[in-house]
């Protein structure tokens, strides 16, 4: 994962006003400083082009949804659910990687 000083900067100051103004500023700083970066280690993003439009139809999708489950449902059930799912994929992590 590369973090850039101009992304971080970007999204803490800008993330108390709006959600949409932090995302638009998270779009620049990917455009401006992660893409060139991971173009100089010598990835090649035009080739994966089909791939990377559906990562981000999906993000949007997901974001969306995401964001309407929970604000329909109770946080705390919620947040022990991720913790167990969390734990869980932890403990196989474990065992997966102990077993060979």
């Amino acid at each position: 994962m590369v973090f850039t000083p101009s992304s971080l900067i970007l999204t803490n100051y800008y993330l108390p006003f709006s959600g949409r103004v932090s995302s638009i500023f998270m779009t620049i700083s990917h455009l401006l400083a992660k893409v060139p970066v991971f173009m100089a280690m010598g990835v090649s993003l035009s080739g994966q082009f089909n791939l990377l439009v559906f990562m981000v139809f999906g993000s949007v999708i997901g974001s969306f949804i995401g964001t309407r489950l929970r604000l329909a449902s109770n946080n705390d059930k919620l947040i022990l659910i991720i913790k167990l799912l969390l734990s869980l994929m932890a403990i196989r992590m474990l065992v997966t990687t102990v077993a060979r």
